[in-house]
């Protein structure tokens, strides 16, 4: 069978039949699915190529709201980039319906039959067909950034057990958590709360400090500033050391870098507790985002780990910057979610249930 140009009938033929099998407006995963599908094509359009998982950042920029995308609208990008438009349920959906309503008018004689080019046009012609559609999706304000909190999704921390995951607790330095807007206690308080929770899961929980009184060779580009902490707060751990409330006990690990490694993977010894101890998720809390937070981030992603960073649970002297951070700069390698989300999330996985039933 030849394959039918695209016209204005056709194109026509295709919006109607996803108008009349479908009911976006009631159905919040194909208004994300149209969101999402809207922002690979006008990629793809800018770019003259598909997106790949690599592009991931660049295809959520396209999306048209001011704040994150709704996680339905970023699993789908997700999605789309990593495995196309046949890795969604919804494509298999139109398609499958295009297809019997082909046979159907072939069968019948009646009408014309679709006959569609190619997957990708198809969806093309869908989302640009039908406007109303692919309209700005609102994000809850001050809601949690995209993620992908599923437990049979093997990217997901909700895939891997307690036992297989670790809090990792980032310089929680008292001179650092001073520093913070309104002296960090919110932050604080909410790493606290994240903490016992871990505990009570049987998740790891990892002390990152700095070690002050390590000296810094004089290549690196802020010895001054590194070495000049180190004079000043080396011997005093009334401001160096973490504050009480959330300084590590006996069950908990410490583990110390030289001022002059930013990630808390260049702490001592950490990556190889992390391979002994099966860890394959980190979830992350601490200071300051722009320094410890981000670099372990990345770092870790790059080596392997599924990695979680509990937003109200990591601080930054600039809220701006923070924001940036968390919205922008982590969501392509990590999951950003607010504390209670997680918590939440995790109660009702069942991988979670499972290993609590496994004891």
């Amino acid at each position: 069978m030849e394959l039918l140009p695209w016209t204005d009938e056709k194109r026509t033929l295709v919006a109607s039949t996803i108008r009349d099998e479908f009911s976006p407006e009631q159905s919040p995963n194909f208004q994300a699915y149209f969101t999402a599908a809207l922002a690979v094509t006008d990629f793809q359009s800018a770019k003259g190529r598909w997106p790949e998982s690599s592009d991931l950042q660049d295809v959520l920029a396209l999306i048209n709201t001011k704040d994150a995308p709704q996680p339905q609208v970023y699993n789908f990008v997700n999605q789309f980039c990593t495995g196309g438009f046949a890795a969604a349920p919804e494509t298999i959906a139109i398609m499958a319906r295009i297809v019997s309503l082909d046979a159907i008018k072939l069968l019948t004689g009646m009408g014309h039959p679709i006959n569609n080019t190619s997957l990708e046009d198809v969806v093309r012609v869908v989302v640009k067909a039908y406007p109303t559609l692919t309209s700005k999706i609102e994000a809850k304000p001050n809601g949690p950034i995209p993620h992908i909190l599923d437990a049979l999704n093997p990217c997901s921390p909700l895939s891997v057990s307690a036992h297989g995951t670790a809090l990792l607790l980032l310089d929680f330095h008292k001179f650092i958590i001073a520093s913070q807007p309104g002296e960090g206690k919110k932050t604080l308080a909410t790493a606290m709360s994240l903490r016992e929770w871990a505990k009570s899961q049987g998740i790891f929980v990892v002390h990152c400090m700095i070690d002050l009184k390590a000296y810094t060779e004089p290549n690196r580009k802020m010895v001054k500033f590194f070495n000049g902490a180190r004079e000043r707060m080396g011997n005093a751990p009334e401001l160096s050391g973490e504050p009480d409330c959330i300084a590590a006990i006996a069950d908990e690990y410490v583990f110390w870098r030289p001022p002059s490694h930013v990630s808390a993977l260049g702490s001592y010894g950490l990556e190889s507790f992390l391979s002994a101890h099966k860890i394959q998720s980190l979830i992350i809390a601490g200071f300051s985002s722009s320094g410890c937070v981000i670099n372990t981030v990345k770092g870790a992603a790059d080596k392997g780990f599924i990695v979680t960073v509990v937003e109200n649970a990591c601080g930054d002297k600039s809220p701006d910057v923070h924001s940036v951070i968390m919205q922008k700069l982590l969501v392509g390698q990590a999951h950003v979610v607010e504390k209670d989300t997680l918590v939440d999330a995790w109660a009702n996985s069942v991988v979670t249930l499972t290993d609590k039933l496994s004891i």
